[in-house]
């Protein structure tokens, strides 16, 4: 029986569900905060990686879409998802349609993206040292902020992975949030703040580095597989 250190209490899995009490067995503990060790924050933001694995591994990507058993369902999503990572390009651009009140806005905005059907949803400051070289010149560096959002695959078809049912669920989860971040920065315009969406199919940044902070401060650890310490049933993020 391992011993617990302490509990997190999290909202429900969905919108209207009640709070959740998760305990923290004692061996995956570590210390408050967001610990850091210098060394480490330099290698991974200025050794490896300085790019996506989109640019990185292109002639890969080319080659596996040729042999892959799924080739069809990855064509399929591309086509369907362009819309998205399209709107996403220009997304930095657009105006806010108010004044910002001054007030505090993270509970609204935290609000909405449950609304819009993410899990998890954290505010942090956006580490520029972590932007990909090729996307240097498109991120914009006057927005200080980085809204960290997690989007569930289906639990049933999360359970059948590997396999052709859960790569549809995974694809399909990929353009629902991609959608819905796109809806979520039109409510930040609507605060009267500009929003810049990164789309998760054109990877501008190591992302886990800004996920690890609200994380840390609300979620508990990151088990293995980049799978989160989240309500019951919950599946893959």
């Amino acid at each position: 029986m391992l011993k617990i250190g302490h509990t997190i209490t999290r909202p429900g899995l969905k919108m209207g569900d009640g709070p959740v009490t998760i305990p923290v067995p004692e061996e995956l503990e570590t210390v408050p905060g967001v610990p850091q060790r210098p060394d480490e924050v330099d290698w991974y933001s200025k050794e490896y990686p300085l790019e996506s694995h989109n640019v990185e591994q292109r002639a890969y990507r080319q080659w596996v879409d040729t042999v892959t058993a799924i080739r069809g369902l990855r064509k399929e999503h591309e086509q369907l998802n362009r819309p998205w990572v399209t709107a996403a390009k220009t997304s930095g651009d657009v105006a806010p349609t108010a004044e910002p009140s001054g007030k505090d806005v993270s509970g609204e905005i935290k609000q909405k993206a449950r609304e819009l059907g993410f899990g998890e949803v954290g505010i942090t400051n956006f580490d520029l040292r972590y932007v990909y070289a090729s996307k240097r010149e498109w991120v914009r560096d006057d927005l200080p902020h980085a809204i960290c959002l997690v989007m569930e695959v289906p639990y049933a078809d999360g359970q059948t992975a590997p396999g052709g049912a859960f790569e549809a669920a995974q694809l399909a989860t990929y353009r629902r949030e991609g959608e819905a971040a796109l809806q979520l920065a039109d409510f930040i315009r609507s605060l009267g703040y500009r929003a810049q969406v990164h789309n998760g199919n054109n990877s501008s940044c190591v992302f886990i580095p800004c996920v690890y902070k609200p994380a840390s401060a609300n979620r508990g650890p990151t088990a293995s597989f980049s799978l989160l310490i989240s309500a019951p049933g919950a599946s893959q993020y």
